[in-house]
């Protein structure tokens, strides 16, 4: 294993991932993934079986901030989406696989993009180097097993999961 497959936020990005392309398939769509180790553009280009329709899908696992109900991405992803999309006009889908949500949810780059006010919040709001959308604008694909949630937070060491410990896990 490489040092780059080594880090746990990469086993906890792949192991999302695997969750998110066996509900792709579940589906009838059909993902391809990145062949190498380390960086790369996107996680997945996914396409329908007729082979008529095509979309790039970025995953990130991780659990909703706590106080407020909304998840975030880095500004610089923010970046190289608002750029894939611009230049190769192609649909972007940001997928979250959340194991304190205990369901997969997300939207289109552009439904993402669409003002809204939820409280003193304008989403897509700006803050310290991440942009924040509401959870309410990404609709859940599917649940969370408590085993696939389990396996998530085996790798997930936040202050969070210390302090809660995993109480949160749905019932299977």
């Amino acid at each position: 294993m490489s040092d780059f497959a080594a880090r746990r936020e990469v086993q906890l990005g792949g192991l999302g991932a695997g969750i998110l392309d066996a509900h792709i398939r579940a589906t009838g769509w059909i993902p391809y993934g990145p062949q190498a180790d380390g960086a790369h553009p996107f996680d997945r280009l996914i396409a329908s079986p007729d082979k008529r329709h095509i979309c790039i899908v970025e995953v990130k696992t991780k659990a909703r901030r706590e106080a407020y109900r909304d998840t975030g991405i880095n500004r610089r992803h923010f970046e190289d989406y608002r750029h894939i999309t611009a230049t190769y006009r192609l649909p972007l889908f940001l997928a979250f696989v959340d194991p304190k949500e205990g369901r997969i949810y997300g939207n289109y780059w552009t439904e993402l993009l669409t003002p809204r006010i939820r409280g003193a919040c304008r989403y897509p709001w700006h803050s310290n180097g991440i942009v924040y959308f509401p959870l309410d604008a990404m609709p859940t694909l599917r649940l969370l097993t408590t085993t696939e949630c389990s396996a998530l937070l085996a790798l997930r060491q936040t202050r969070w999961v210390q302090h809660h410990g995993s109480s949160f896990l749905p019932k299977s």
